[in-house]
């Protein structure tokens, strides 16, 4: 327990490893999650399921499902990205698609607080504990 917080380390390695199983399917992450759990992973299921939609509680201590939701907010490729980096493309894609602006908008909303949940544990920006070759902006 580091920071103040109780993780399953291998639980969100494993989760961030395998959240897009699914990625070339319909709604990835029911598919990924239902493939996971039927292959005898039910908690990395779990994190699957809700890697794209998670609303987030500033009340309740940071899970693993809160981690890997934001690293895929985070990470692009192999690249740490800003939130704000990310905002900015939602911004440049989805200008002409009000309910998918929305869903993302809100997406990167939830993340922000995650963020400022890892911080707050940390005591520092997230940035500062990224690898060197991140593109950050």
């Amino acid at each position: 327990m580091e920071a103040g917080v109780a993780l399953d380390d291998d639980l969100v390695v494993s989760a961030a490893l395998l959240h897009d199983v699914a990625r070339c399917r319909p709604d990835h992450a029911r598919e990924g999650a239902a493939l996971l759990a039927g292959i005898g992973y039910p908690r990395v299921s779990e994190i699957v399921a809700v890697h794209m939609d998670l609303e987030v509680s500033e009340k309740e201590p940071l899970s693993e499902a809160e981690l890997v939701f934001l690293a895929d907010k985070m990470i692009r490729g192999q690249s740490a990205v800003s939130l704000a980096d990310r905002i900015q493309r939602v911004q440049e894609l989805l200008r002409d698609d009000q309910p998918a602006y929305e869903a993302a908008m809100h997406r990167l909303e939830q993340a922000a607080l995650i963020k400022g949940k890892v911080e707050t544990l940390l005591g520092r920006p997230i940035e500062s504990v990224l690898p060197e070759t991140s593109v950050l902006s």
